[in-house]
């Protein structure tokens, strides 16, 4: 099974993609910033992260063992 990192989890599109491929059978990991309620990505399976794209030292963890990321957040 791949392991996907989808950025820009708590938009529309990223939740979708994340719900989908969870369906799908993929691992799934999110990318959130701190803060922000993701109990409903949580409930359908995504293993959500707390990180910054702009702060690399919180990227490390979500891609670590990752095969492949959707980046779909915006700043």
């Amino acid at each position: 099974m791949k392991k996907v990192l989808v950025t820009g989890v708590t938009g529309f599109t990223g939740g979708y993609l994340c719900r989908r491929l969870v369906e799908r059978g993929y691992e799934v990991r999110g990318l959130a910033l701190t803060g922000i309620d993701t109990t409903g990505l949580e409930e359908a399976g995504v293993d959500v992260v707390n990180g910054d794209l702009r702060k690399k030292e919180t990227l490390v963890p979500a891609v670590e063992g990752v095969d492949l990321v959707y980046h779909i957040a915006a700043v």
